[in-house]
């Protein structure tokens, strides 16, 4: 009887675990919300910057269409910059008129990284939407060049989604040649021109459409569309500068009183270090400390931005950065 009971309590928890995955289901393309037709331009220029210009159309379909374009959010850092030119709003039937500037919103975004990382959010509400409103924005965006990052490094995406898209014209241009590589792009028409400097992608038969429903929350996919563009597959001319700033940085020696508390750490036992870090924190605002503190938080910074582009890199290159001891070298 125990045993039975313990079985049939495990076949109810698996049956739990694994029923919201069982039910999750591509959508059919006649129950999108959302009808899409997308232009995307960025150009990568020689010193770093990046400018894109993205222009689009959505059309209602279905009640729930309206959710998802009543509020648009874009988030980018704050060294960046994100205009919107032109937004504007159809009704079946009538002739577009302009969103009022009242509903383009700017402001500073929840900070994840307090004193790393500042971001920015522009949101764009949509009014009055019903079956059949159409509405329309077109985005300037410029980033800004990373210090110490030659050439570009640029990925794009097509996650699922609740809109059909029934025209897309993705072009990319630069100064120098672009190396890419792909993902699931069966879908897609990749052009690249014969001066290696100009890549588009269009849809093979359009219209396109990947959804899911009866997804469980948090849940996401693996392997989507995606197709990554560089100026170079050489690890040097990607990460050459950042891993000798990296060096100099480890190899400068600290603030005499600051190299003093770290020698007398050395020889203490753990809960006198505990104490004395507690000690560090509290004089803070001593200068040569402060100084030597500032200087080891700008190395972790700077190798958490190194490794965490790596981790990124390691889909487009074999080639990695490899931590040996207390330096970080190239290998290629």
């Amino acid at each position: 009887m125990r045993y039975h009971l313990f079985c049939l309590s495990l076949f109810k928890a698996s049956l739990a675990l694994f029923s919201s995955s069982a039910l999750s289901a591509l959508q059919p393309i006649e129950e999108a919300p959302l009808a899409s037709e997308i232009d995307h331009h960025c150009h990568f220029k020689d010193d770093g910057t990046t400018k894109c210009s993205s222009t689009y159309h959505y059309t209602i379909l279905r009640p729930s269409g309206r959710e998802e374009i009543s509020r648009i959010d874009f988030t980018f850092n704050e060294d960046d910059n994100l205009t919107v030119e032109k937004a504007e709003l159809t009704q079946p039937g009538k002739k577009s008129v302009p969103l009022d500037k009242s509903r383009i919103d700017t402001r500073l975004a929840p900070n994840p990284a307090k004193g790393f990382l500042q971001e920015k959010q522009t949101s764009i509400a949509f009014p009055n939407l019903r079956i059949g409103t159409r509405v329309s924005y077109t985005l300037q965006q410029d980033y800004a060049a990373k210090p110490m990052i030659n050439g570009f490094h640029y990925i794009y995406n097509e996650y699922p989604s609740p809109q059909r898209i029934d025209r897309l014209n993705v072009k990319f241009t630069a100064e120098r040649p672009i190396v890419w590589r792909s993902e699931r792009m069966e879908n897609f028409n990749i052009t690249h021109k014969k001066d290696k400097k100009e890549l588009v992608i269009t849809l093979k038969k359009p219209p396109y459409y990947l959804n899911y429903v009866n997804e469980a929350n948090g849940s996401y996919v693996r392997q989507i569309p995606r197709i990554e563009l560089a100026s170079s597959l050489d690890l040097q001319d990607n990460f050459g500068a950042i891993a000798k700033r990296y060096n100099e940085i480890l190899a400068a020696k600290l603030p005499p009183l600051s190299a003093e508390v770290v020698s007398n750490i050395k020889e203490k036992t753990p809960e006198q270090k505990g104490n004395t870090f507690t000690i560090i924190t509290v004089t803070w605002a001593i200068g040569e400390v402060a100084n030597g503190v500032t200087f080891h938080l700008a190395c972790l910074k700077l190798k958490s931005m190194v490794m965490a582009t790596v981790k990124t890199w390691q889909y487009f290159s074999p080639q990695c950065l490899k931590p040996q001891g207390s330096k970080l070298s190239l290998r290629g």
